[in-house]
């Protein structure tokens, strides 16, 4: 008895070297195969094969229905077969021989995208696609790594990467990773104005800060506590309340964590400030200022109305600006004011550096009380050739240095006198020719008289 071999052409089966059937299942020639018949692939024959109902299980075993025919048409119904697909291959990939840094973490392990970070190339197997191979973590005894809980730090570990198939074949890679922490806190910031009224304080606290969060900051290994703020304007500058003006203001928030990784800026809005004006006492009588064609007043002038130092909750006093304004808030000038009896109402305003005012009622007059004065040469003046018996105004003139000035006449408008030392006029063409001494003095138009200034003076007949 012999067991004719058969060719069998199926695309299905070139993946395996031969196809093992159940005994007892055909006969060729009236002989009957008592043991696994075998059908070999490129046989002689010139028998075909045809494969139906093809099903694979998820053993990866390949169930069908066989009818072989030969050329005589004689056919042979296999009712069933079983084949197994031998895969004994573990995926493989291209993975980097750098330390991998992957973020401190508190709340989280490793995830799957953590993991991908190991490849240069993804990995690949022959029968599982790819997003099907399972990748993990081991230690040395295969336990999962978990970096939860681990601080951050230079140190680098060494580690085992497994990847592996729906056929439960793995392979392993050594990799390397760091725990690290560069990751910056991050918030939720309301849009709304925050309001800082009432505080008194020159900066914000921590507790002010945290009034612009929704919530508590976060940051992936900082705990809330370590997490720093800092508020500043667009200048980077920290704000000095006590020199705000009472507005709203526009900063810019950041969340600092314990490795100095600081978030981006959040823009908030605020409103802060000092809002206190600063207060004095007022004297009541009216103050007299001396009329003037130039020059405003100063605050040295201004000062006369104050009976006490300005005070204010945050500018120095000397910083306090004060400035003279009427009932409609108008600055006063008293330049080109002539002066008279008549005793002006008006406000004195009080600034702090931040802008709060204060203004106090107060009066004054314009008033000439003030002699004109001049420079004098320190020389003396040649009369020699003079033949008028009395000096002139312009002959007085060359006594001095320029023309004469004062606070309110005009210089022309000055009266100029000499006199001798008993307060007479000198006759010129009772004197002999020789140095005299005499004594002028400048006159205005109010009757304001300056001091006798001596001078020198060469004069008379021969």
């Amino acid at each position: 008895m012999k067991t004719k071999k058969i060719r069998f052409f199926a695309a299905s089966f070139l993946l395996f070297q031969s196809v093992l059937l159940p005994s007892n299942v055909f006969a060729v020639e009236n002989e009957v195969t008592t043991n696994i018949g075998i059908i070999e692939k490129q046989t002689e024959s010139h028998a075909t094969g045809e494969i139906s109902e093809l099903v694979k299980n998820p053993l990866n075993l390949e169930i069908g229905k066989i009818v072989l025919s030969e050329e005589n048409q004689n056919q042979l119904n296999l009712q069933e077969m079983n084949s197994q697909a031998r895969d004994d291959q573990g995926p493989t990939a291209n993975v980097t021989t750098s330390p991998v840094e992957f973020q401190a973490t508190r709340v989280s392990d490793l995830t799957k995208e953590d993991l991908m970070r190991f490849f240069i190339d993804g990995p690949v197997d022959d029968n599982t696609p790819t997003d099907q191979i399972d990748i993990s973590l081991l230690n040395s005894d295969g336990s999962a790594v978990s970096i939860k809980n681990t601080a951050p730090s230079t140190m680098t570990y060494d580690r085992i990467l497994r990847l592996r198939d729906e056929a439960n074949n793995y392979t392993d890679y050594p990799v390397k990773y760091q725990v690290v922490d560069t990751q910056a806190p991050w918030a939720n910031i309301k849009e709304e104005v925050i309001d800082f009224s009432t505080l008194t304080a020159n900066t914000f606290s921590r507790k002010d800060l945290l009034r612009f969060i929704i919530g508590d900051p976060q940051d992936n290994w900082t705990l809330y506590p370590y997490i720093d703020f800092e508020l500043t304007d667009e200048n980077g500058n920290a704000f000095n309340l006590h020199e705000l003006a009472f507005i709203e203001h526009t900063g810019y928030l950041r969340l600092e964590d314990e490795k100095g990784n600081k978030s981006e800026a959040y823009e908030v809005k605020f409103l802060a400030g000092d809002k206190e004006g600063p207060i004095v006492n007022i004297v009541t009588a009216p103050v007299d200022f001396q009329a003037r064609r130039v020059n405003e007043l100063e605050r040295e002038d201004l000062s006369r109305f104050l009976a006490s130092e300005p005070l204010d909750n945050v500018t120095a006093p000397h910083e306090i600006k004060l400035s003279l304004h009427d009932h409609l808030g108008a600055a006063l000038s008293i330049v080109n004011v002539a002066p008279s009896a008549t005793v002006y109402d008006a406000h004195l305003r009080l600034q702090d550096k931040v802008g709060n005012q204060t203004d106090y009622p107060v009066r004054y007059l314009v008033v000439d009380t003030e002699a004109p004065t001049a420079r004098f040469k320190n020389e003396t003046i040649d009369f020699s050739t003079h033949t008028s018996n009395t000096f002139s105004r312009s002959d007085l003139l060359r006594f001095l240095a320029d023309d004469p000035e004062d606070n309110w006449s005009l210089s022309e408008k000055i009266n100029i006198e000499l006199v001798d030392e008993n307060g007479n006029e000198f006759e010129l063409n009772d004197l002999e020719l020789r140095e005299y001494t005499g004594y002028l003095s400048l006159e205005d138009e109010e009757g304001n008289r300056s001091d006798a200034q001596e001078v020198k003076f060469l004069v008379g007949n021969d």
